[in-house]
């Protein structure tokens, strides 16, 4: 299943959209950025009914 994911920096307003694609119950993903993002959003058009948990990578 594709799902999309927002990713916003600072200095812009538009978010960088990113696509994943999901094939198990639980997943874990990473996606390296050169910058620090001011907002992260899973499934920012709410297409899918799910529960979700974002953990910052230390």
């Amino acid at each position: 299943m594709p799902i999309q994911v927002a990713i916003y920096q600072s200095d812009s307003e538009k978010p960088v959209i990113e696509t994943l694609t999901l094939d198990k119950e639980k997943y874990s993903f990473s996606i390296p950025l050169g910058y620090n993002p001011t907002k992260v959003v899973l499934d920012p058009e709410f297409w899918v009914l799910m529960d979700s948990d974002f953990k910052r990578k230390k």
